[in-house]
């Protein structure tokens, strides 16, 4: 098969990268043309898998980095880890599982859409292996949307590893409750998002939206764009970190008399994160409701320097406030409701630029990937195949 990848290691020998001190860079990437080796799958599995013939993935930021795939059991004479942990594709093979007597819920032919786990190689190459629980059907376009059939998955690409963070850090690890049918007697919940144009702020920002939420927003002038069609003007605030009257969160928290927020769901660390939790005056009561959470994607708060990290856990203490880092996991039902939303037109994806690349120069998207920092705009994409 065709596979983008990192460079193998002969027998015997250790890799040149690991982690977390020798990380690879996009330059390290090289592509097979041909004879790549199949995946292999597992021995014996509890639960069905599937050999997916890939049709596009996503790249994204840093996952040459991870942990997972730097372990050296990913490195072999041919290759090392292969990227791309989003997939659209199809069904080219069922494998059913050896101690399960439950039918498969797919078929040869099916197309479907998943966020692989990390510890597997990615979807930048003709076939992947994906377990049953990681699956979902892809949703199909509504006769109403007026985009291309090809444009409809391409930007679907882009959303199951942005879209399942958006929805675990809102809902499972947010505790915020999902939108129903019936009208909620509940007041109206509010979500501060840090970062909210980039490729995890921006379907979050949607879902948020989606559930019935008031948002503030962080991001960029020239992000805002992007952000400001999602927003209700009279319940939602954008504040543009990079406008000259910006100091700080909380300072403009205090200056546009905002009302705490049940939920911060941060994307983006650093200074800007630190400065909140840090934050006496005004007191971080007034910005976080007491008994709410800081749910981060960055970073646990031990990454920074050890009385920082003590003062912000103290304050966060003070203030009744709790921060949890956490890592997206595969989920094929909550692709399934995520699905329903797209269909529904409440959560797109984003394409970066007006480019897909092919996979032959998978090394230079992921180098534009790479490149674009914390920048918004979607999410770069591969194509693979097509149907």
């Amino acid at each position: 098969m065709r596979a983008l990848h990192l460079p193998g290691v002969p027998s015997g020998q250790k890799p040149l990268f690991s982690f977390p001190d020798k990380p690879p860079s996009p330059s390290h990437l090289t592509y097979t043309a041909a004879d790549y080796p199949l995946p292999n799958p597992p021995a014996s599995s509890s639960e069905h898998t599937y050999q997916i013939r890939n049709l596009l993935t996503a790249l994204t930021r840093g996952e040459l980095t991870w942990e997972e795939i730097l372990a050296p059991a990913c490195f072999h004479p041919h290759g090392g880890a292969i990227p791309g942990h989003d997939v659209v594709g199809m069904i080219e093979k069922v494998i059913p599982a050896s101690t399960s007597h439950a039918d498969p819920k797919f078929k040869q032919g099916d197309k479907i859409w998943a966020l692989l786990d990390f510890d597997r190689d990615g979807a930048a190459a003709t076939y992947a292996i994906a377990k049953e629980s990681e699956l979902s059907l892809a949703p199909k376009k509504p006769e109403s949307e007026e985009i291309s059939d090809e444009e409809w998955y391409e930007r679907l690409a882009t959303l199951p590893l942005s879209g399942l963070t958006a929805y675990q850090a809102l809902f499972t690890h947010g505790n915020l409750p999902l939108p129903t049918t019936s009208p909620s007697t509940t007041p109206q919940k509010r979500v501060l998002i840090l970062g909210a144009a980039g490729s995890v702020g921006l379907p979050t920002v949607q879902l948020a939206k989606a559930a019935g939420f008031s948002v503030v927003a962080t991001a960029s002038a020239s992000s805002s764009h992007a952000i400001q069609p999602l927003l209700n003007p009279s319940t939602d605030t954008l504040i543009d970190y990079t406008a000259a009257d910006y100091t700080s969160l909380p300072s403009s928290f205090h200056a546009l008399a905002l009302t705490s927020v049940d939920l911060v769901v941060d994307c983006i660390g650093g200074e800007t994160l630190s400065s909140l939790l840090l934050t006496t005056t005004p007191p971080l009561s007034s910005i976080i409701n007491p008994g709410s959470k800081v749910i981060t994607i960055v970073a646990p708060i031990k990454v920074y320097r050890p009385t920082i990290s003590a003062q912000i856990t103290s304050n966060c203490a003070n203030a009744g406030v709790d921060v949890k880092f956490f890592i997206v996991k595969p989920s094929g039902d909550e692709l399934d409701v995520l699905g329903r939303w797209v269909r529904e037109g409440k959560l797109k994806g984003h394409v970066h630029g007006a480019r897909v690349f092919d996979l032959e120069h998978g090394r230079e998207a992921m180098e534009v990937t790479e490149a674009r920092g914390r920048k918004g705009g979607g999410k770069v994409v591969v194509r693979i195949a097509r149907e």
